[in-house]
């Protein structure tokens, strides 16, 4: 049995290699094997949580197919999400229906009446859950109603940084956002989109 009392997992030693441990992958997923020690190496990458306003991307609550296309395209350019990362989008119904169809990996909110996409995505980020599981929150929208999160994220030091569209970027989200990014990097990335 392997010291990390898994009945699954079995230290196995070759005479190759002496100290090759086999790791416990549904303990330990995210590390891996030292061929030479019994040390165990991270190759953590950073895990980032994505909020994306499509709406406020967009720069309007009746975004079109193509619009919402443009913004997840260049979102991704952008921001590289990878496989470890959590991308919630939240949108009016029509756009909502759109994201789905075009990323269904992305889990997609629907936001109705003013604020519904802000307030969806607002449920869906639980600061404690945030904080324990990821290193990075990226948020996709300029609204000023993110300002408490992003303060409560910043204060419990969480990387927070902003990605803008065509929306309106607010004073508030701007000055909370702007200096939580370390080495004088922008915190601010703007989408690069059609006129």
């Amino acid at each position: 049995m392997c010291r990390h009392r898994d009945p699954i997992c079995v230290d196995t030693h070759f005479a190759s290699f002496p100290k090759l441990d086999v790791v416990c992958t549904n303990i330990f997923p995210m590390y891996t094997v030292s061929a030479h020690t019994s040390e165990r190496a991270p190759t953590m990458a950073i895990r980032t949580a994505y909020f994306l306003d499509i709406d406020n991307l967009v720069g309007n609550g009746l975004a079109t197919p193509s619009q919402v296309a443009e913004v997840l395209a260049a979102f991704e350019t952008a921001c590289s999400p990878g496989p470890q990362d959590l991308v919630y989008c939240a949108a009016t119904a029509k756009a909502a229906y759109e994201v789905k169809l075009a990323r269904p990996g992305y889990r997609v909110l629907v936001g109705r009446g003013k604020d519904g996409a802000d307030l969806q995505l607002l449920s869906m980020a639980d600061i404690h859950v945030l904080v324990r599981q990821f290193q990075r929150v990226v948020l996709g929208s300029g609204d000023a109603i993110f300002h408490p999160l992003v303060a409560e994220l910043r204060r419990m030091g969480l990387a927070v940084e902003l990605v803008r569209g065509r929306g309106f970027l607010s004073h508030r989200l701007y000055h909370a956002v702007a200096p939580s990014v370390p080495g004088g990097l922008s915190p601010i990335t703007t989408l690069r989109l059609a006129a």
